[in-house]
């Protein structure tokens, strides 16, 4: 299989800074912002990694957690040998993050701060995914949009209590899991799961700097023009910037080819 992918990361129009960080076949976003997309074309006969990893906002340094985060997954995945191992590979990558931000909250920070972690692997004709916390992953196929991660969250107590219905407009929920929790709190327990991949296949990993300012909806009929990645990804986040652009945006779209 074929795989033609970008990235592209946003502070917004509203945040001082971004807190946001990706790792993208071996590239992970510095100090910088990424203004223009970064772009990769490559085979899944070796496994390709990707990942978006939302700092916490309103959290000291989320900007560091969610680097320390895209920086695990470089270092890991560089040492990656046996294929077999994905996704044990990615459970790795979580937990070290966890306990190099545990480490850092403990010795320089002397505060909270966290991260998401939602992460894809594409190796021979399956995808491999690993997510902690609400940072959404889609996939697109025979022109549906369904999320294959699992947002952590307490939106399902909120529904078990009040009902579905009940859910006010643009509410945000608590996370109940994240990269930044001490083992004495919770245990950490990311989101796996793997399926098949087809030639027409789209997938997106985001930031919720997209999902709170453009629907699914939206989002589907913009993957449906089939657009080059690159300029999906634009698309994408102009409209995320044109309807408030509150929170850091980053976008990661990978074709199957």
């Amino acid at each position: 299989m074929k795989i033609r992918a970008s990235a592209i990361s946003h502070v917004g129009k509203v945040r001082q800074k971004n807190e946001d960080n990706f790792f993208f076949n071996e590239f992970l976003r510095d100090e910088e912002i990424l203004l223009k997309p970064y772009n990769f074309k490559g085979k899944t006969d070796i496994p390709v990694f990707m990942g978006v990893f939302d700092g916490m906002g309103g959290i000291t340094a989320g900007d560091k957690a969610s680097f320390i985060a895209a920086k695990c997954t470089q270092d890991i995945t560089y040492t990656l040998y046996d294929p077999d191992e994905i996704e044990n590979t990615m459970l790795e990558i979580c937990k070290q993050a966890n306990e190099k931000t545990c480490d850092m909250m403990l010795t320089s920070i002397k505060g909270r701060m966290g991260t998401t972690a939602s992460m894809l692997c594409f190796f021979e004709d399956r995808y491999h995914l690993c997510n902690i916390g609400d940072s959404p992953i889609f996939h697109f196929s025979d022109n549906k949009l369904s999320e294959i991660s699992t947002a952590h969250t307490e939106k399902e107590n909120y529904i078990r209590l009040y009902g579905a219905d009940s859910i006010p407009k643009n509410k945000k929920f608590r996370l109940t899991q994240h990269i930044g929790i001490f083992p004495d709190e919770l245990q950490i327990e990311p989101y796996i799961t793997n399926g098949v991949i087809r030639s027409g296949d789209r997938f997106i990993i985001c930031s919720d700097g997209l999902t709170d300012m453009v629907s699914e909806e939206q989002i589907a009929s913009i993957l449906m023009m089939r657009y080059s990645n690159s300029k999906t990804i634009q698309v994408l986040l102009d409209y995320a910037l044109k309807n408030g652009g509150r929170d850091n945006i980053t976008i990661i779209c990978a074709d199957i080819i």
